[in-house]
């Protein structure tokens, strides 16, 4: 997979496909490692202006990170908050990063799940499930509690 992924040609939907054709393992993997790579950038970027978070302590590289995960989570602000205007600049293209971040998260992983389900469709054609699933369906017309019921 190396190998294929070096001879790529970068075109727009590439980190795209490349997000669908991972294993979950990796999919997984490779969302906590950009997480955790983006907090890291933006902790930095508050750590390096002190004052930039307003109740941070002196060398608050924690509480640095501790905001960024607030601000990328958009959870709202307890204790810690951007002070203007560097980390009200910061803070509001760290919030833009965040939305994006978890709007990619739920569109990549909906189309993965929805692959998931397209192979089922193919495999259901061959092993004849629709007609099983047909015929549970025609058992169960009627039956207001078999409608909460799983067919298979």
């Amino acid at each position: 997979m190396r190998m294929e992924i070096a001879r790529m040609r970068f075109l727009p939907q590439t980190p795209y496909r490349w997000a669908l054709a991972l294993s979950w393992p990796q999919f997984c993997l490779v969302l906590a490692a950009l997480y955790i790579a983006v907090n890291l950038t933006f902790a930095f970027a508050y750590w390096l202006v002190p004052g930039s978070v307003i109740s941070a302590g002196p060398c608050g590289f924690f509480d640095a990170l501790f905001f960024s995960v607030q601000t990328m989570a958009t959870i709202g602000y307890g204790k810690y908050a951007p002070a203007p205007p560097f980390g009200h600049a910061i803070a509001s293209a760290e919030i833009v990063c965040g939305l994006t971040f978890n709007a990619l998260l739920t569109g990549i992983t909906t189309a993965r799940f929805t692959r998931s389900w397209q192979a089922y469709g193919n495999m259901a054609e061959n092993d004849n499930i629709e007609t099983e699933l047909s015929a549970y369906l025609a058992d169960t017309e009627g039956d207001s509690e078999a409608s909460c019921k799983t067919p298979l």
